[in-house]
């Protein structure tokens, strides 16, 4: 297989259950990136805390250098799973990169809250300005789940002591928590990725490990009391996490919950109800964004 071109994009498409190993084979055979899209059409799986987001019929695009022995990955996903019929285009460098980047401008969420890619200059030097790229990890600004928590995060933070973002994805709103004033934040999150993705992300935004140090659930510090624990996540894994979020909040701490539908929210309000009374404080598209306190005893 011969092309002068820098990079090779292949696509498969197959079922959630082989969503992982297929991703792993790829990554281990030297994939550059790898991206998931919805190849059927349908409504997106609702996970347990401990899976992810995903779609019952997948597009994998795995990139891989053109000069990458491209043979070698057809025989191992041949032999693995010889009934995914991968589809194979050739790019170039400047392609690729302008197709990655052109949907990626610098961002204002709030008053004085910027997310801005790192190849394009912040507009506004001044302002309160989080360095983020797309990555693997889940998390740009771009949904309006996200941009609803940022938000409210522009509005809200001053200088309070502690934050907890549970499933931090790729760390962007613990981030910006930091920029505009939160003293320490604590990232916590199933996927191994993401912690990675959080450390570098805060690494790109001269934030140290002391500032934002990242857990998966069962190794984060036990007797946590955060002024603000918020969650972007989607309901069913909110619902089962209200006795875990609530249990991190201090007294008079604040809950803040977003990655729910409109006809989600009478449940998930009755979920967190006997630790705390959320409210509907905004709403973008089909997505809300619960907030609460956490009443003293």
């Amino acid at each position: 297989m011969e092309s002068s071109s820098d990079y090779v994009e292949m696509s498969v498409e197959l079922f959630a259950q082989d969503l992982e190993p297929v991703s792993d084979l790829f990554t281990a055979l030297g994939a550059l990136a790898i991206t998931e899209s919805d190849a059927g059409g349908e409504e997106i799986i609702e996970p347990t805390p401990t899976q992810e987001i995903g779609w019952q019929h997948t597009r994998l695009t795995a990139l891989f250098g053109g000069g990458d022995n491209l043979e070698a990955v057809l025989l191992m996903l041949s032999q693995h799973y010889p009934l995914l019929k991968p589809a194979i285009r050739y790019v170039q460098e400047q392609n690729w990169i302008t197709a990655w980047q052109k949907d990626f401008k610098p961002a204002c969420f709030g008053e004085r809250l910027w997310i801005c890619p790192s190849w394009l200059p912040c507009p506004h030097p001044e302002a309160t300005n989080v360095i983020l790229d797309p990555g693997v990890a889940f998390g740009t600004g771009t949904h309006p789940t996200t941009a609803l928590c940022l938000q409210w995060l522009d509005a809200q933070v001053t200088n309070q002591a502690l934050l907890v973002d549970y499933g931090c994805g790729s760390g962007i709103l613990a981030i910006a928590a930091l920029k505009l004033g939160i003293h320490k934040a604590i990232g916590v999150d199933y996927d191994p990725q993401a912690i990675d993705s959080t450390r570098a992300n805060a690494q790109k935004n001269k934030l140290s490990s002391e500032q934002l140090p990242c857990y998966l659930p069962d190794n984060r510090p036990q007797g946590i009391q955060a002024d603000i624990v918020i969650a972007n996540i989607v309901a069913n894994p909110l619902i089962e996490l209200a006795p875990t979020l609530c249990q991190l909040l201090k007294n008079d701490g604040q809950l803040v919950l977003s990655g729910i539908l409109e006809s989600q929210v009478e449940t998930v309000i009755a979920a967190y109800a006997p630790w705390v009374t959320l409210q509907l404080t905004a709403s973008k598209e089909e997505w809300v964004l619960l907030s609460g306190r956490n009443s003293p005893p």
